[in-house]
């Protein structure tokens, strides 16, 4: 149900909304969210040192459907917001992922072709924005998305822990693994 942006969460939560009622359904749903998003939003084990070690060599960003402010609300209550030089959120743009337009605006605010920008994901949105972008994919088998082998197999790699996904990335080894308390 998790993943692909609220408008398509609350439209799955309550099939039996119509139109007319979805912007008041999705309004409370976010005004829920924000009041707990952090309560069980945990980093995946490795994430943590993985960031670290990719923030001392090159400039990171997050690219989110999530609306912006409560992304930025989770990283800083994860401590992880300093580690991110840009965020893009769902209503950053009048698109949203999959356009490309979205991570082409992070690789214009980093200042980096979208070419050498490398975008890790673990949906099939995640890696029709970065085709669609022009940029590589490193598709990872945890977290919302439900990746299929053919969805695998478009990928430049594939990552089925942190250290893999450490080493697809030319970063030393970090320790954990995929599995994490669900959240926001």
């Amino acid at each position: 149900m998790v993943g692909d942006g609220v408008v398509m969460l609350v439209r799955r939560a309550f099939p039996e909304l119509d139109d007319a009622a979805l912007p008041a359904a999705i309004a409370e749903f976010l005004t829920a969210y924000e009041r707990g998003c952090l309560d069980t939003t945990r980093p995946y084990p490795g994430i943590e040192a993985l960031l670290a070690a990719a923030a001392r060599r090159w400039p990171l960003a997050v690219l989110t459907n999530k609306p912006e402010r409560l992304a930025i609300r989770v990283l800083a209550g994860l401590g992880l917001a300093g580690r991110f030089q840009v965020v893009i959120g769902g209503d950053s743009l009048p698109v949203r992922k999959p356009d490309p337009a979205t991570l082409l605006l992070v690789a214009g605010r980093l200042r980096v072709p979208a070419a050498r920008l490398p975008l890790v994901g673990d949906s099939r949105v995640d890696l029709a924005t970065a085709r669609g972008a022009g940029a590589p994919v490193i598709a990872v088998t945890w977290g919302y998305g439900r990746l299929t082998a053919e969805d695998l197999a478009g990928a430049n790699g594939v990552a089925r822990s942190v250290p893999e996904l450490a080493a697809l990335l030319g970063l030393p080894a970090s320790p954990g693994g995929p599995r994490a308390a669900p959240g926001c």
